[in-house]
């Protein structure tokens, strides 16, 4: 099965590719591939929380790799509106 998905799927993001600016990956193998081709590129990653594995964003490198025209904390409050913190969202600490 790994390689039908991949026949499937391989063609149709190399051809999406062209027509975005930015690629945002979820595996390690897809952002290597992606920092050759890509000049801009991002990886969404996991983390453990609450002991439970979920998808992980820095929403900070996230405004930066989409090269938002707006200053960050205008974006970010613009992009939650709509979700609650603690069931849509986590706020983190880095560092």
């Amino acid at each position: 099965m790994p390689l039908l998905n991949w026949l499937i799927y391989f063609p149709v993001e190399w051809l999406c590719s062209f027509m975005t600016d930015t690629l945002i990956t979820i595996n390690q193998e897809d952002y290597a591939f992606a920092q050759k081709k890509m000049k801009n590129h991002f990886n969404i990653t996991n983390a453990v929380i609450n002991g439970e594995e979920q998808p992980t964003v820095n929403a900070r490198e996230l405004w930066a790799a989409l090269g938002v025209g707006r200053d960050f904390s205008n974006w970010i409050k613009d992009r939650l509106m709509d979700f609650e913190e603690g069931s849509d969202y986590l706020f983190a600490k880095i560092g």
